[in-house]
């Protein structure tokens, strides 16, 4: 199993629904999550993101990494942001020409809102199906086949790089290396790179040659055809009104 597919062998409601129903979801809901100003909406939409979290079977400490990873980034912008004020901002506080601005922390927690928003969405919609029907289930959404082929080739062949580069650096430790702050390192990690790229490209020429020994003409066949059940077409309405009633709701405190 690629790593990419860790949370895709689960049973869970989540995992059961048609994946074209989870796709159009998260689209919708990263879209209009990404463009929310109100806060309680943006808390509603965190609510929500974490039940599907829950429904998926996840556990918070398996995405720990990813989420301490945004996080960390976020909270540098949290700290640098509100400094960046003007002289008639107000602030929580001021010490000399030093101030923090209420109007940028406000600006700011709303991007720390989004982004774990739209981590647990994708997470919990788009990590629990398997890439190769997910390939699927966007052809049957009429995406532009090149496009389809291009992930797919990606992800496939992405992971496969990991694990070259993974056994160039077990062979590289085995003969002694050490990483540092120094010249030696800095050669190391740039030949890595150099015979990563020319053994990506001589893979790719044998992949190139095996697919026309197979007849390959450009073309996927699909081997699994999506079709939607009342559970699916009943949580997509759910969803959808759910989401009506989030964009309503928003537009009137706008108002």
């Amino acid at each position: 199993m690629l790593a990419i597919d860790r949370f895709t062998a689960r049973k869970s409601f989540i995992h059961s629904l048609d994946p074209r129903v989870k796709i159009l979801s998260c689209l919708l809901f990263s879209f209009y999550f990404s463009i929310s100003r109100d806060f309680l909406f943006l808390l509603t939409g965190l609510v929500f993101s974490v039940i599907l979290i829950k429904l998926a079977k996840i556990k918070f400490i398996e995405i720990a990494g990813r989420l301490l990873f945004i996080n960390i980034f976020l909270l540098i912008l949290f700290i640098s942001i509100p400094l960046t004020i003007s002289t008639d901002a107000e602030c929580y506080f001021r010490i000399g020409s030093i101030g923090y601005s209420i109007e940028k922390f406000i600006f700011t927690l709303k991007i720390l809102l989004r982004s774990n928003i739209l981590i647990l969405l994708i997470t919990s919609l788009l990590s629990t199906i398997n890439f190769v029907v997910l390939g699927h289930a966007l052809n049957h959404l009429l995406l532009p086949k090149k496009l389809i082929h291009l992930f797919l080739f990606s992800i496939r062949y992405l992971t496969i790089i990991h694990q070259e580069f993974i056994r160039m650096h077990r062979s590289a430790m085995m003969r002694g290396f050490t990483p540092g702050m120094n010249i030696h390192t800095y050669k190391t990690f740039a030949h890595f790179a150099g015979m990563l790229l020319i053994r990506s490209l001589n893979r790719s020429g044998r992949i190139a040659n095996a697919m026309k020994c197979r007849a390959f003409n450009g073309n996927f066949y699909l081997i699994y055809h999506f079709h939607a059940t009342k559970k699916d077409c009943l949580t997509g309405g759910l969803m959808l009104f759910f989401l009506i009633i989030l964009m309503y709701g928003d537009f009137y405190v706008q108002t």
